[in-house]
């Protein structure tokens, strides 16, 4: 099975760039720069009013180039007749190196799981479901959020789109929604890559909520509850 490792970075960020141009030297896998979009793809549209249901309030330009980013990186992977699956790496991040040098071992490695998750943004509880040479694969009993680097198939990308008509929530979100497309969290840990400490408008902006009045307001409420219930239900296996 053949894997190819994209870098999501904007065209302008030369430095990042120039970083990992530097590093990846030490990888005997095919990679590329991904071009980080900033408006999502023909075919995909986003409901603001909706988000403002399900998330409190709108999503920022932020969260829609990297929710498109990822979802045309997913499209390319199921039509890719060169890869089997991508390992897909924002550029805020410091890798492993040693790790990510046997990357085409990965779909061995990783076995049945076509996600698997590199770093986690929240300390939730796991549960250790094999190994992973000398780390750990476990399954995330909480959503544990973050698309900083993760590895997939083309079956768990397809499924990952199939389950997206419209954007309601951040990318994340999406992927954490196990319940909806049936693709398991896992994630390999000790994490092989970390965030970088810099500072970030997306994360700032989607912690401001506004305040709804009205219909919305009851809106929301249902949203959010049916959205509970169905992640409580799954989850309910995983109680700690």
């Amino acid at each position: 099975m053949n894997v190819a490792i994209h870098i999501v970075s904007l065209p302008a960020s030369t430095e990042r760039r120039e970083y990992f141009s530097s590093q990846m030297a030490r990888i005997n896998v095919p990679w590329s720069f991904f071009d980080a979009r900033t408006a999502l793809p023909d075919g995909l549209s986003y409901d603001a009013k909706r988000a403002l249901w399900f998330r409190g309030r709108t999503l920022t330009a932020g969260e829609l180039g990297c929710f498109a980013s990822h979802f045309v990186l997913w499209q390319s992977l199921v039509r890719d007749p060169d890869c089997d699956a991508y390992c897909i790496i924002e550029d805020d991040v410091v890798l492993d190196w040693s790790f990510f040098s046997s990357a085409s071992d990965f779909p061995e490695l990783f076995g049945d799981h076509g996600f698997v998750r590199f770093y986690a943004k929240l300390p939730v509880p796991m549960t250790t479901v094999g190994a992973a040479g000398r780390r750990h694969l476990v399954r995330f009993k909480r959503p544990p959020y973050g698309t900083q680097g993760y590895y997939i198939s083309k079956s768990a990308a397809a499924k990952f789109l199939a389950s997206i008509t419209e954007v309601v929530r951040p990318i994340d979100d999406e992927i954490d929604r196990v319940w909806a497309h049936g693709v398991p969290s896992i994630g390999v840990f000790p994490f092989p890559l970390f965030e970088l400490g810099l500072a970030s408008t997306i994360e700032d902006q989607r912690r401001a909520t506004v305040r709804l009045t009205g219909s919305d307001l009851w809106k929301r409420l249902l949203a959010r509850s049916r959205e509970k219930l169905r992640k409580v239900i799954h989850f309910r296996s995983f109680r700690v």
